[in-house]
Order: structure tokens, then sequence, then C-alpha cells
């Protein structure tokens, strides 16, 4: 089982703050996310490391999906 959590605005799209998914082979994570996110809006990390929506995700992966932070 893959579990996708979602933050701030991108949860709002989603209309939830966490998904569980269980896949039966790797597939690509815009397959299953099916939102339109910009890369200079969102940032998606997969285990702990950067990914893009373009990734590959399977089963006992731990995703975010999050928007960009800035200030000053």
């Amino acid at each position: 089982m893959v579990e996708i959590k979602f933050i701030g605005f991108i949860a709002e799209k989603m209309g939830t703050q966490v998904m569980k998914v269980s896949l039966k082979q790797p597939v690509k994570l815009k397959d299953i996310v099916e939102v339109e996110l910009s890369k200079d809006r969102a940032i998606v990390l997969i285990n702990q490391k950067r990914g893009t929506l373009d990734s590959l995700i399977k089963n006992g992966d731990k995703v975010m999906i999050m928007p960009v932070v800035s200030g000053g």
C-alpha cells in the first residue's frame, strides 16, 4: 500500500489530506494523483527524497505533496 499525504491548497484540491492506494505494480504518481500541479508550485517527496509526478511509486512508499513555501 502507498500512503500519499497532501498539504495546504493541494489537500483542498484533492478533497483529502491522506490517500492510501494498493498497487499491483509500480505506476507513475501522476496516474494516481490526477490534479494539475506545476513543479514550481509543488514539492513531491517520495520516501523523504525529492521526486516528481512522473516518478514511479510502489507499495510501501510514503509520498508527500506540498506547496512551495516562500517568504522574506
